[in-house]
């Protein structure tokens, strides 16, 4: 359950970032599953590109002269050729290209007691009514 709270947590954080986009701070760019990759979109301040990736609109920031696609990489991303679409207000639409490199991470493996990890029915349908409305969020990004 902490993940969805942090999950939350950045939610909040990333959809107000354009009310902030002077103080808006990009992520550093990893193009792994698991990372971010991000893209200089010239245009002016009054026409905010739309960019999608695999089918979902990602975060668009004004950044100075131009606009900042930022595109999280699911873990489950295989490695490979991708790109994001994006239409301009005016009409305008462009592939950007980007790669995806393999990477592996690091393996914890942790043993408890069945007890600490079996939830009571009482708690499992608060994390099943919780969880819905979590993914609610997490997939109602717009602009």
């Amino acid at each position: 359950m902490p993940n969805y709270l942090a999950r939350l947590v950045l939610l909040g954080t990333l959809c107000t970032a354009p009310a902030f986009a002077g103080a808006f701070i990009a992520p550093r760019v990893s193009a792994v599953p698991g990372g971010v990759v991000t893209f200089r979109i010239p245009g002016p301040p009054d026409r905010v590109p739309t960019v999608v990736f695999n089918g979902r609109q990602v975060l668009v920031v004004r950044q100075q002269d131009a606009w900042l696609a930022v595109v999280g990489i699911g873990l489950s991303v295989e490695p490979g050729e991708y790109h994001v679409d994006v239409q301009d207000p005016g009409g305008g639409e462009q592939k950007l290209p980007f790669t995806v490199k393999p990477k592996t991470y690091s393996v914890q493996q942790l043993k408890v007691a069945p007890g600490q990890v079996n939830l009571s029915p009482e708690n499992e349908e608060r994390v099943k009514v919780e969880g819905a409305k979590v993914r609610a969020a997490l997939d109602g990004f717009a602009r």
